[in-house]
């Protein structure tokens, strides 16, 4: 996922029954898109400006994991499969 003024794109794509990690490539990204939450998973992660973040998300059940920056104004969907 790729993370400058927004999440782009808004739903990605997961298998479920595995170990999972998201890759979250920020990109002069600032305000309130550098803080990801996961609320289902209990993440909070601050991401950097720029450079690259792994966090993982452990093994997924079929449905959808919603994320969010730390205000809920930038949102996304992981659908998991």
């Amino acid at each position: 996922m790729a993370v400058t003024g927004a999440y782009r794109p808004p739903n990605v794509a997961a298998r479920a029954g595995l170990p999972t990690t998201l890759l979250v490539r920020s990109q002069n990204a600032k305000g309130c898109v550098r803080a990801l939450v996961v609320p289902s998973r209990g993440i909070e992660q601050t991401l950097p400006v720029t450079g690259e973040t792994r966090i993982d998300l452990g093994v997924l059940e079929p449905g959808t994991l919603e994320y969010s920056c730390s205000m809920g104004m930038y949102t996304g969907v992981i659908t998991v499969t």
